[in-house]
């Protein structure tokens, strides 16, 4: 019995499908009889009883998207849930449809964080306490496009998590000494994020793409500076503005029933009112920056560089986005994707090769990040450049990995766990999608034949707008990078 309940702890503290297999184990182990040796082998249990030919392929599983289901309740709140009863775990995130691109630099990372720090009902003590009391985890976060709160909670909780997160929703107070917390530990974080190479390589990509003055050129969590001008009344006049029941949405995953949950939200918000949100200017041009093409940012005798191409492509609105995920697949999906294959499996210079697609408003962002052995540098970043180029110039080869077959990967992955639904619906749900937009948006990838990819590679991967920064041990690595012709370079 003890291994039993440690089993089911075990289960619920992990939050995992690994959790829920290894609960499972001990549970169906702890009834087995105990332990004997087991018997010689007889002659017939002999070599020959291995299969003499290598098992073929298991064919592919055929893979749909879990029962998605919507409701937008009298006051405009969105309501989506995904039943999942892999786990007694319900997961719930929050978007409030306003970011970093609609308030002064810093100050929706602030407001994000503050969120935690108190409510008209509760001081931040008793908030953090109840989300552990309950068994919770809960975290606030802001993107350039919107505010999120995320919480983790065994299911017979969720009642009593959403009546706390309807309180944060509700009724932030936002307490001065709070908030200088808030901000201190920001800058904390700030600064241990400019000591590692893949976080400074990515800022200075953004800050390469688009041109000063545009929103994306800064973190969304803002600099130094915006952080430390950040006062409370920046913060309350954004929420005003932000949290209304009209850019507010829920996605509720995991151990739950569709209805009931539907029902305790109705309870807890549909009689919140607020004002119609104001209208956000228009973004300006997505015109990728005239500054530099090659960065070199120097992070003193580090032994690896952090490298990063960027390019600008099309809205997120645009046919072209689907064909972007595939390609994005094609080119870094593990060591199926053709960048992943040369460095890491023939090359062995690095644990990965990722690309993604970020969209956005105006373009998207398409990148290739890795981290590569300091004196491998050059010769990874020009065959890696090499086989972008090929890409978009050649056919895929007569059995190089599918693009679609990629990409299905990709989704499967995207919904393993509850907390993997929430992520993956995350992007629709900010942009209102109705169910049947949303999972053609999510499924379109793996449907997109090597034509199309080639296509928008070429369309969109050209060297005039690629961008490149690396960090690293600058002093090492600058005559080698100045020997593959790509330009001036740029140090910082």
């Amino acid at each position: 019995m003890k291994r039993v309940a440690l089993a089911a702890l075990l289960v619920v503290a992990l939050g995992c499908e690994e959790g829920a297999r290894f609960g499972s184990w001990n549970v169906a182990r702890a009834s087995h009889p105990p332990w004997t040796a087991p018997a010689a082998p007889s002659a017939s249990t002999s070599e020959d009883a291995f299969p003499a030919a290598r098992p073929g392929l298991t064919p592919s599983q055929p893979f749909d998207l879990p029962a998605i289901r919507a409701t937008t309740l009298a006051n405009g709140v969105r309501v989506v849930t995904v039943e999942r009863h892999t786990l007694p775990i319900a997961v719930v995130r929050v978007i409030v449809g306003r970011g970093a691109t609609g308030a002064p630099p810093g100050v929706a990372a602030l407001t994000a964080a503050g969120l935690l720090e108190g409510t008209k009902w509760s001081t931040a003590l008793a908030v953090h306490q109840r989300f552990a009391e309950m068994g919770a985890t809960a975290t606030t976060a802001a993107s350039y496009d919107a505010v999120t709160i995320d919480v983790k909670v065994p299911a017979p909780n969720l009642r009593a998590a959403l009546d706390l997160v309807a309180d944060m929703l509700r009724g932030p107070t936002f307490p001065d000494d709070r908030i200088e917390l808030v901000k201190s530990r920001s800058l904390a974080d700030l600064a241990h994020r400019t000591s590692r190479p893949q976080r400074v390589a990515a800022s200075q990509l953004d800050a390469v793409l688009y041109p000063p003055g545009h929103p994306y050129h800064e973190p969304a969590e803002g600099s130094e500076g915006a952080i430390r001008r950040v006062g409370r009344g920046d913060i309350e006049r954004f929420w005003q503005a932000a949290g209304v029941p009209l850019l507010t949405s829920f996605i509720v995953a995991g151990d739950i029933d569709d209805g009931a949950t539907l029902g305790m939200l109705r309870r807890l918000v549909e009689d919140w009112a607020g004002p119609a949100p104001l209208t956000l200017p228009a973004l300006p041009p997505p015109v990728t920056a005239a500054g530099p093409r090659l960065v070199l940012v120097d992070q003193g005798e580090a032994p690896q560089c952090a490298v990063s191409l960027g390019w600008l492509v099309a809205d997120r609105e645009s046919e072209d986005i689907p064909a972007l995920r595939a390609l994005a697949a094609t080119l870094a999906q593990g060591t199926l994707g053709r960048l992943g294959k040369l460095l890491r499996v023939e090359r062995s210079e690095t644990y990965g090769v990722h690309a993604a697609l970020v969209p956005r408003a105006g373009a998207s962002e398409f990148l290739v990040t890795t981290s590569i052995e300091r004196d491998s540098t050059a010769d990874a970043l020009r065959d890696s450049l090499a086989e972008i180029e090929r890409v978009r110039t050649q056919p895929l080869e007569s059995g190089a990995p599918n693009a679609s077959a990629l990409f299905r990967d990709v989704v499967w992955q995207s919904f393993e766990t509850s907390d993997d639904v929430v992520a993956a619906l995350t992007g629709p749900v900010l942009r209102r999608d109705s169910v049947d937009r949303l999972r053609a948006r999510l499924l379109a990838p793996a449907t997109v034949g090597p034509e199309e990819v080639q296509r928008v590679a070429s369309k969109y991967l050209t060297s005039e707008s690629r961008r490149i920064v690396v960090a690293g041990d600058a002093s090492r690595i600058r005559p080698s990078l100045e020997a593959l012709g790509l330009g001036e370079i740029t140090v910082r």
